[in-house]
């Protein structure tokens, strides 16, 4: 079986929106290296750009945007509320804030950071659909929520969560928290989608790489991406990294290539929680 995807291909998700395969991951992007990060990423034929407030990036990130001379409507922005401001009020400031330093009128897709730590979904999950109600997100999901949570999650909401972004990666992939989005139309988009470089080293991934005349990185993307309901979201500031990235849409792997693969997964995790989040360690 031969697995091929354009570059900036995408699947429809909630509100009949697309969502690329492959975004632009900014966390840990400062200053005005964020700001030509965005921008070169934008140029090249990216079209998914996520942030968070708790980046600390948001306004470099809406300069990268206005910059790139993009019109708004062609990119799906994702940002995120960080689970300290779950309450009511501080979950509209910080949607107001993100809106005003991004320097746009709406965010696509809206994001809880994390469970709320009581683990009381509807209360914040209720003002989040209320945001999209309101014209400020076209839509609504989840971070770091595994498949009990999230099961929970899909229960309380009043409006249908669009994604759950996770760490998933060559060496990770939690087929029961999979086969739930897939069955609930919840796409999956993919952080830390090359580990950190954890298996840059792997003798399996290399030789899918030698084999294909491409760089490990590009064989790791590929098999993310690959997969129904799985987008991407690396990170790279340097414009050579960006295009390698975006082109492992294009990268071929065949059923060799996928068994060669399974011996990567090792089940390790490279992101941290800042607090305990039952099921998912």
């Amino acid at each position: 079986m031969i697995l091929h995807f354009r570059v900036g291909s995408a699947e429809l998700v909630r509100n009949n929106s697309f969502l690329p395969k492959v975004g632009l991951g900014t966390w840990g992007m400062r200053d005005e290296l964020c700001v030509i990060a965005v921008r070169n990423a934008l140029e090249m034929g990216y079209r998914f750009v996520d942030t968070a407030s708790f980046y600390g990036n948001e306004r470099e990130v809406g300069k990268g945007i206005s910059q790139s001379g993009v019109c708004r409507d062609e990119i799906t922005i994702s940002t995120k509320i960080w689970h300290t401001d779950f309450a009511p009020e501080a979950m509209k400031l910080s949607v107001e804030t993100s809106l005003e330093k991004l320097q746009v009128d709406y965010i696509d897709l809206l994001l809880l950071h994390w469970p709320p730590r009581d683990l009381q979904l509807a209360p914040p999950l209720n003002t989040l659909a209320s945001f999209v109600d309101a014209g400020l997100a076209k839509t609504i999901g989840v971070s770091n929520f595994p498949q009990p949570l999230l099961e929970t999650a899909v229960e309380v909401t009043s409006v249908p969560l669009a994604c759950n972004q996770v760490e998933m990666h060559i060496g990770l992939r939690d087929e029961s928290l999979l086969k739930v989005m897939r069955d609930k139309g919840i796409a999956l988009v993919a952080h830390c989608p090359l580990a950190r470089g954890v298996y840059s080293e792997h003798p399996a991934l290399r030789a899918v790489a030698a084999k294909h005349k491409c760089s490990w990185q590009q064989v790791a993307l590929a098999w993310l991406v690959m997969q129904d309901n799985v987008h991407a979201i690396p990170g790279a500031d340097i414009p050579a990294h960006q295009w390698e990235n975006l082109l492992s849409t294009t990268l071929m792997l065949d059923e060799e290539d996928r068994v060669a693969l399974e011996a990567v997964q090792d089940g390790r995790r490279v992101s941290t929680s800042p607090y305990p989040v039952p099921g998912m360690y």
